[in-house]
C-alpha cells in the first residue's frame, strides 16, 4: 500500500514539475520579449533550413499597446480595391533574373537606399515605407544616380488626402499623394526626428498640413523642394488575411519591377514574434501565444536564398537596433503572412537635373535670389525683379544647394558627378520602356470604336493613342514636344505648355 502511495506521489510530482517546465518554456503573451520567449523561439527554429533567430530588440516590459503603436498598415476593402490601379509588370525570364539581388549594391551611388528610418511609437510604417520607396526610386531615376533626396514622412502623414497619420494608412497613400494633382500633391524633403534636416523633419506625431517648411533653418521654399511622381500603382492587390498563393510568374514580375525601378512597399500581417527578429529567414512561429497584432509594412529592396529558403530582403522602420541592423529576410514565394498580397510603388516624374525652368512665371512669385535645381546640378536660376536668368557653373564646379552658389568639385563635394558646364535645353528622350508597358495595358476597347488617347501618368509628356478601328487594336506611345505635358483635363485633352497645367509647374 505504501509503495502504491509512493508511486502516485512521484507521478504527481513529475506532472507538477513538467507543468512548471512547460510554463517556463512557453511564454505568456505579456512576456514575449523576455529571455524565456527568445530561448523558446530559438529552440523551435534550431536546425531548420533557413532558420531565423530571436533576440531582445526592445526593453523588458514592452507592452502590447506599445507594440501595436509601431504597426499601422491598413488594407483596402474589396470595394475600395476595385477602384485602385494594378500594374502587371512584364516578367523577365528566370535565366535573366539573378538568384540574389540587393538594390544597395546595384545602385551604390544612391546611398539613400541603405537608409533605415525609425517611426517610434507612431503607426506610420505605411508613410515611412512610402517615403523610403520614393527616395530610393527618385535617386535611381536621376541621370547620375546620386540624387539622395530624403522624402519627408511628416509631409506624407499630414498632407495626404485620406487624413491618415499615426493611426495607420494604406501602403498606396504616399504614392498617390506623390503622383496625383491637387493642392498638396508632391512630397518635400525631411530627415529623422530631431535631425533638423530637410523641409519637414519627422516628429512622430500628427499635425496640421502646412505649405511651409516646419524646419525654420531650412532656407528653401516648399514648392522648390517638392518632388513628384508620374504614376502610382499596385503590383499585386489581394486580401492579406487570405494569403492567396503567389505564382512563380507573379514573383518573377515583382522581382523584375525591383530590379528595373527600385524598391517597393509591401503590407503584411504582423505577429508577435517579429518584434524579436534578429537574423535568418523569418517564418512565423507556430505557438499559441504568437498572436496577430495588426498590419505592418516593409520596404523590399532585394531577394535571395538562405539554407534553401527563398526570401525578400527588406528594410523595416524600427531603427537600426532592431533585426539585422534594421533589415529582415522575409520568407518569399508562398505569400507568407500576406507579404505578397499588397505591394505598391510609383514612378518618379522625370526631372531634367541641371536644367529646369527659369523665367518670369517662375520668378514672379519668388524673392530676389538664387534657386537651385538639384544638389550637384550644373546651373541655378537667378531671380531679380521677377526676371529669371540661368547662371551656369564653370567646368569642374557644381551647385551647392545649401548656398545656391557654384562650388568646385572635390573629394567631399559632388565627387562622382561628371565634370561639365550647363547643357543646352534637351529634347524629350526616347520613350521609356515603362511607358510602352503602361500603354500596352490600357483598355482601349472601353472607349468604343473611335480612336482614343490616354495620359500615361500625371505631368507626363507621354500619352497612349489607341487605333480602335484596327483589328486587333493597335497602341502607340506619343510624345509631346519639349516644355509640354499632356493636359488630361476634359476641356483640353491634348499636349500643352507645362506651365499652364495645374499642379505641374
Amino acid at each position: 500500500m505504501n509503495s502504491v502511495i509512493l508511486r502516485l506521489g512521484l507521478v504527481t510530482l513529475l506532472l507538477v514539475m513538467s507543468s512548471a517546465v512547460m510554463a517556463k518554456r512557453v511564454p505568456s503573451p505579456d512576456r514575449d520579449l523576455d529571455d524565456d520567449h527568445i530561448a523558446f523561439v530559438n529552440q523551435q527554429n534550431a536546425g531548420k533550413p533557413g532558420a531565423w533567430f530571436a533576440r531582445k530588440n526592445f526593453h523588458r516590459g514592452h507592452t502590447d499597446t506599445q507594440k501595436r503603436a509601431m504597426l499601422g498598415a491598413r488594407f483596402p476593402t474589396a470595394a475600395e480595391a476595385a477602384s485602385l490601379p494594378v500594374r502587371k509588370q512584364q516578367a523577365r525570364t528566370r535565366a535573366v533574373l539573378p538568384a540574389t539581388f540587393d538594390a544597395r549594391t546595384q545602385w551604390p551611388s544612391c546611398t539613400i537606399i541603405a537608409d533605415i528610418r525609425n517611426q517610434g511609437q507612431c503607426g506610420s510604417c505605411w508613410a515611412n515605407v512610402g517615403a523610403s520607396v520614393i527616395s530610393d526610386r527618385n535617386c535611381i531615376a536621376s541621370p547620375n544616380k546620386n540624387v539622395n533626396f530624403k522624402a519627408s514622412v511628416a509631409d506624407i502623414m499630414n498632407c495626404n488626402s485620406y487624413g491618415q497619420g499615426c493611426g495607420g494608412g494604406y501602403v498606396h497613400t504616399p504614392f498617390m499623394m506623390w503622383a496625383t494633382t491637387g493642392q498638396n500633391a508632391g512630397v518635400v524633403s525631411g530627415g529623422e526626428a530631431g535631425s533638423n534636416s530637410g523641409c519637414k523633419p519627422y516628429t512622430g506625431v500628427d499635425a496640421v498640413c502646412s505649405a511651409n517648411c516646419s524646419n525654420t533653418a531650412y532656407t528653401f521654399l516648399d514648392p522648390t523642394d517638392k518632388h513628384y511622381g508620374s504614376s502610382w500603382y499596385y503590383l499585386r492587390l489581394n486580401n492579406v488575411a487570405a494569403e492567396t498563393p503567389t505564382s512563380q510568374a507573379e514573383i518573377d514580375a515583382i522581382r523584375t519591377e525591383i530590379m528595373t525601378y527600385g524598391s517597393i512597399s509591401a503590407g503584411f500581417s504582423a505577429y508577435r514574434d517579429i518584434y524579436s527578429y534578429a537574423s535568418g529567414v523569418y517564418t512565423r512561429t507556430t505557438v499559441p501565444t504568437n498572436d496577430l497584432l495588426g498590419g505592418h509594412a516593409l520596404t523590399i529592396i532585394g531577394w535571395g536564398t538562405e539554407g534553401g529558403v527563398d526570401y525578400w530582403l527588406a528594410k523595416n522602420s524600427w531603427g537600426t537596433n532592431w533585426g539585422a541592423a534594421g533589415l529582415i529576410k522575409f520568407r518569399r514565394g508562398i505569400n507568407h503572412c500576406g507579404i505578397e498580397s499588397q505591394m505598391a510603388a510609383g514612378l518618379p516624374l522625370p526631372r531634367t537635373y541641371g536644367y529646369d525652368r527659369c523665367d518670369a512665371l517662375f520668378c514672379s512669385t519668388r524673392a530676389n535670389g538664387n534657386y537651385y535645381v538639384a544638389q550637384c546640378s550644373k546651373n541655378y536660376c537667378s531671380c531679380s525683379g521677377g526676371v529669371g536668368t540661368w547662371v551656369g557653373c564653370a567646368a569642374g564646379s557644381f551647385v551647392d544647394k545649401t548656398t545656391n552658389q557654384c562650388v568646385a568639385q572635390s573629394a567631399t563635394f559632388c565627387p562622382s558627378v561628371s565634370v561639365g558646364v550647363m547643357p543646352p535645353q534637351p529634347a524629350w528622350p526616347a520613350v521609356p520602356q515603362e511607358q510602352v508597358d503602361m500603354c500596352n495595358q490600357v483598355n482601349c476597347d472601353a472607349r468604343g470604336t473611335k480612336a482614343t488617347y490616354f495620359p500615361l501618368g500625371r505631368c507626363s509628356p507621354y500619352w497612349c493613342y489607341c487605333y480602335n478601328k484596327e483589328v486587333p487594336t493597335r497602341r502607340e506611345v506619343v510624345t509631346c514636344g519639349p516644355g509640354q505635358f499632356f493636359d488630361f483635363r476634359s476641356e483640353v485633352n491634348a499636349c500643352a505648355d507645362m506651365r499652364t497645367i495645374p499642379g505641374c509647374y
